[in-house]
This record gives structure tokens, C-alpha cells and sequence, in this order.
């Protein structure tokens, strides 16, 4: 884990052609997780944005100060910058990314979406009780995920701890991304690392069974634990990805 005001977190922007594409970073974390990524997407022609959503890549101080909305509105401004620059874009991110990206497909009907581990079930099933708990227990360590020797650990740019008066921030994301899934109609990408230990992948099944998309898939990541932008299945993910635009 690396320092979260690292500048390798900081966001950052590749241009490109006509096709734009979005990408989102998860919850406490920054844009480095999605680096990988973007730069193969980058080499294949396309226009990226990475921005770094409120609260995140600076202080646990900031972090707690910040709120869902602020992360909504960050990446719906985003959205509507890059659409400015591009005749076509698509939302795509990891965790709470994931479910920002879907927040956004449910909205303004992209010409493509694509979920990475969404934060939509969680496998702390005791979440739901952030919103009480944080008086008593205002931070709680960060994951200890084992994430195996073949991992970017390099790019893992994120905060040590959980301001767990967030994680209730995060819990309206998921339940606004579930209550409208039936709006989603775009081709639709849903990515699972199945080495999970944060989100359950029975929420990528939801999201899948949920939306109205003619065109969705799910791929499921047997050897990927929950970042798995830097995991040891990242380039099949990358790949994955490429085809999936291409089919678009």
C-alpha cells in the first residue's frame, strides 16, 4: 500500500479519438488502480479520463468531509466534459466506481458501461450499520485482502483506514444503483475478480438480471482478489475490456 496523497494518485487524462471512456476509481482509494488500464486504452486509441473523486487522494481527514453526492456530482461533471470532447463515451469503474458507473448509465444512457467488482453487495454483511456504528467506532482498519505475490502493489495508492461514517455514504450509492437498474439499457460489462473479500459476487448476478441491456456480460476472474486492475489476471481483464469496446 502506498500513501494516499501519493502523486501516483493524483488524476490525470489521455487523448485520443472520437470514443471516450470514463474510468472511476473505488472507495478510498485514486485514480493509480485504474492506471493499468487507462494506458491500455490509451495505446488503442482512446480519449481516457481518470478523475479523483472528493475526499480521496489527500487526507482520512478529507475523506471523512466528503460525501456521496460530492462523489456523484464529480463523476457526472466528468461525464459531461468528456462528452464535450468525443462524439462517443462510455462509463466504466472499479468498486465504488463500478457502482458510480452504473449510477451514471441509469442517467444519461452512454453508449456503454462497465462494472468492475461494483460495490453493490458487500461481504460485510454488518455495512448497513455504518450509519450507527461510526459514533463508537469512527475508523476502522483497512482490508487485509491477500492479494498475492503477482500484484501491482506499486499502484496500490489508497488511504490505511476506513472512515466508517463513509461507508453509510456508500450504502446510499448501492441502494440508488439497485432501485434503478431496470433503466440501464446500454451494452452493459459486468467484471468479477471471484477471490472477492469485499464485494460478494452475487452483486455483479443482480446487476446482470437487473438492467435492460440486449447486450451484457459477465466475466468472472478466478484468480483476482477485489482490485484486480492490479491483480494477476489484469491483463486478461485488459483484454476483456478492449474486446468488449470493440464490439460496440
Amino acid at each position: 500500500m502506498v500513501c494516499a496523497n501519493s502523486p501516483l494518485g493524483r488524476p490525470f487524462e489521455y487523448e485520443g479519438g472520437r470514443t471516450g471512456i470514463l474510468l472511476l476509481h473505488g472507495f478510498t482509494a485514486t485514480c493509480a488502480q485504474m492506471r493499468p488500464l487507462a494506458d491500455k486504452l490509451r495505446d488503442a486509441g482512446y480519449t481516457v479520463s481518470v478523475p479523483l473523486l472528493p475526499g480521496h487522494g489527500t487526507t482520512i481527514e478529507d475523506m471523512e468531509r466528503s460525501n456521496w453526492k460530492e462523489w456523484l456530482a464529480c463523476a457526472k461533471q466528468a461525464y459531461v466534459r468528456l462528452q464535450e470532447k468525443v462524439d462517443n463515451v462510455i462509463v466504466a469503474g472499479l468498486s465504488m466506481g463500478g457502482t458510480l458507473a452504473l449510477l451514471l448509465a441509469e442517467e444519461y444512457m452512454p453508449d456503454g458501461c462497465i462494472a468492475i467488482a461494483p460495490a453493490i453487495s458487500l461481504r460485510n454483511k454488518t455495512a448497513w450499520l455504518a450509519g450507527l456504528a461510526w459514533p463508537f467506532m469512527p475508523r476502522m482498519a483497512g482490508g487485509s485482502e491477500n492479494r498475492g505475490e503477482d500484484y501491482l502493489h506499486s499502484l496500490d495508492v489508497c488511504y490505511g483506514a476506513t472512515p466508517v461514517k463513509k461507508v453509510a455514504d456508500l450504502n446510499r450509492l448501492r441502494a440508488r444503483a439497485m432501485r434503478n437498474l431496470a433503466l440501464i439499457a446500454c451494452p452493459l460489462f459486468v467484471i468479477q475478480p471471484a477471490k472477492d473479500t469485499t464485494v460478494d459476487p452475487k452483486g455483479a448476478k443482480s446487476v446482470i438480471a437487473g438492467v435492460q441491456s440486449e447486450k451484457k456480460k459477465l466475466l468472472m476472474l478466478e484468480n483476482s482478489p477485489h482490485v484486480c486492475t492490479l491483480g494477476p489476471e489484469r491483463e486478461r481483464l485488459n483484454r476483456a475490456v478492449l474486446d468488449f469496446l470493440a464490439e460496440l
